[in-house]
């Protein structure tokens, strides 16, 4: 048989299970249940393992639990009557096995894939969805639209902590740049303090030098006085002294032609010129190193703007990938930066409660377009509104809802599971 046809919409109308997880035997048909069923009953009582049996069923292997074999028994079954197609899945020790079937007997070839092209996304729970935070809403709907931003988001987190390091350095070097003054007049470069040192020293040696010359001209003068009085007092050795006197005079007036020629250099100006060069040079290192730092900041304000620029091009190609993204439910929408889900532009979790219900709702008739089956799991006491708002809504669309709530079985709400069986039967 082919199966390649395109499907009416299908229902179940009739779930048989024994011995599967914690249920023993169930036997119950469907079509005079209404749309809206609750499977009820005290915790640990088979309730889930209903919804579980629907699910292993029909799901494949990836839907079937670990252990999907009662406690004590070997074998387990379920069959689910789809009107058209009989599903039966049965587990042993170690095997599992599918079979699907037409009303008439004859057996499909191709079993799961029979039931791949009628099973949407049973796993798709609208009440837990709706209570969801808003960025887990937002995961579960990336995957029902068949988003992956896991490369994205690797390269955005990549980049991101490569920019968080570049901006940490940046901040570090503008503080370090903004300890350094601005030089309004910056020298043209450091003063050599060895060149003036060495300048300083020549001319104190040429001032001791003249100091030596002055001292001996005035000590030629003393002399010379000492002469004129022994010319006064030995007339008798008169042209002796007279020569004497004539040759140190002329010695006394060299001297103090070479010594009047002189010109002593500025020490304290020296002096001022080898403070100045310790203050110019500190000038010149400082401007070097404010110009290095300066480079220093440039450079990182490049790269953090460059990989700012490489941020905002992974942001767009996620919008990108978003606004070409099939939500299962018109007016949904995907808010990248606040990672909320969007209903007809507000925040779902902004819009009322019984707008998040129907939107959940229509994403899980959306998910499953042909059979028209949608579980609902562990849900707590519902009040009377909500309960009323998903009985319309089955009706409305003509939808199978199998709710899981605790009730007391006296109550005789719905499918009441007891020990494994729905109370009150025993189908086998």
């Amino acid at each position: 048989m082919s199966a390649t046809a395109t499907r009416a919409p299908v229902r179940m109308h009739r779930l048989t299970v024994e011995n599967f997880m914690r249920l023993q035997a169930v036997d119950v048909r469907m079509d005079d249940r209404g749309n809206l069923v609750q499977i009820t009953g005290w915790n640990d009582q088979g309730k889930s393992s209903f919804l579980d049996a629907i699910q292993a069923a029909l799901g494949g292997t990836a839907a079937c639990p670990e252990k999907p074999i009662r406690n004590g028994q070997s074998r387990a079954s379920v069959t689910i009557d789809l009107g058209d197609l009989i599903v039966e899945r049965r587990w042993s020790e170690g095997r599992s096995s599918l079979t699907v079937r037409s009303q008439d007997g004859a057996k499909y070839p191709t079993p799961q894939a029979i039931l791949d092209e009628l099973v949407g996304r049973l796993t798709f729970d609208p009440i837990a969805f709706q209570k969801m935070r808003p960025k887990d809403q937002a995961e579960t709907l990336r995957s029902l639209a068949g988003l992956d931003f896991s490369d994205l988001d690797s390269r955005r987190s990549d980049l991101y902590q490569q920019r968080t390091l570049v901006n940490r350095d940046l901040k570090s070097a503008e503080a370090r740049l903004a300890a350094f003054p601005v030089d309004p007049y910056p020298p043209a470069g450091p003063v050599s303090v060895q060149g003036l040192a060495a300048e300083y020293r020549m001319a104190a040696a040429f001032i001791k030098e003249s100091d030596a010359l002055r001292h001996k001209a005035a000590q030629i003068n003393r002399e010379v006085l000492v002469a004129d009085a022994k010319v006064e007092a030995l007339r008798l050795k008169l042209q002796e002294a007279t020569s004497d006197r004539d040759r140190l005079a002329a010695a006394a007036q060299e001297a103090d032609l070479i010594a009047g020629n002189r010109v002593d250099p500025d020490l304290a100006s020296l002096e001022k010129a080898l403070g100045d060069a310790e203050a110019t040079n500190k000038r010149v290192e400082a401007n070097r190193q404010r110009a290095s730092v300066c480079g220093e900041v440039e450079g990182l304000r490049e790269r953090a703007e460059d990989l700012t620029a490489r941020i905002e091009a992974v942001d767009g190609e996620r919008a990108g990938r978003l606004a070409e993204a099939r939500f299962p439910v018109e007016g949904l929408d995907l808010d990248t930066a606040s990672d909320t889900v969007l209903f007809r532009g507000i925040p779902l979790s902004q819009a009322s409660q019984s707008q998040r219900l129907r939107v959940s709702l229509a994403i899980a008739s959306a998910l499953n377009p042909t059979l028209r089956l949608v579980l609902v799991r562990d849900t707590p006491m519902l009040d009377p509104t909500t309960m009323q708002a998903l009985e319309s809504w089955a009706d409305e669309q003509d939808i199978q809802i199998l709710l899981e709530r605790v009730a007391d079985p006296e109550e005789g709400i719905g499918i009441v599971i007891e020990d494994g069986r729905i109370k009150g039967e025993n189908p086998f």
